[in-house]
This record gives C-alpha cells, structure tokens and sequence, in this order.
C-alpha cells in the first residue's frame, strides 16, 4: 500500500503497479506517433477507467503517476486537436474524462490536483 507521508512511497501492490503501468502505457503509446490510446474515440473508453482505478486505489500522489498525468496535460494543451475522448457523464472531479473542459479553461481549476493547476495556469 502507498505511503501517505512525503518522501520515499511504500512497495506498491503487483495489482496497483499494473495499474500505473497501463496508465503510462495508454499515456505515452497508441493508434499513431502522437495519438496515445488515452485520446483515442476507439480507445480511450477502454483505457480512461485505468485511470479511475488509480484514483481508486489512491495512488494518485505516485511520482510516476504525477508524471504521467503532467505528460498528457502538456500534451493536450499542445495539441488540442487529439483529444476524441469524452465522457459528460463522469463525474467532474474525475478531471481526466475532462481533457476538453481543460483545454478551453472551463474545467474549475480548484478541482485540479496542484501539480496540474501549474501547467494549465500558464
């Protein structure tokens, strides 16, 4: 189980690694060289719920979750167009089905965890 102090995070489960490792994996891989399959229309209902489960299990603070989720923030908001992935129904403090709301700066910053209000405030 994670740690919840700062510093060094506890042995994670083999289920909860799994999971950050298809969240890099639907981050930084897919349909072609800069559409990961995150992004995707086909794909991305598939792999966004990855997403909800890290959320779930509270690994979210994970340095390479952190990462993760900066890389596609800085993805999207270089390339506004690749977003095909989106889901009004989810609940919007799961910001990840939001990537549009985001990129158009209508998504309420004061729902974003702090290390992604830094990059969508530039």
């Amino acid at each position: 189980m994670q740690s919840k102090t700062k510093g060094q995070p506890s042995e994670l489960s083999p289920k909860n690694e799994k999971l950050i490792k298809e969240w890099e994996i639907a981050t930084t891989k897919g349909v072609g060289p800069i559409l990961p399959y995150a992004l995707d229309m086909y794909t991305g209902e598939v792999w966004m719920p990855t997403r909800d489960a890290i959320h779930a299990a509270s690994i979210d603070n994970d340095p390479r979750v952190i990462k993760t989720d900066i890389n596609l923030i800085k993805l999207i908001i270089d390339h506004p167009s690749l977003i095909q992935t989106r889901d009004d129904n989810q609940p919007i403090e799961s910001w990840w089905w939001h990537l549009d709301k985001i990129v158009d700066h209508s998504y309420p910053a004061d729902l974003l965890p702090q290390y992604l209000k830094e990059i969508c405030q530039k």
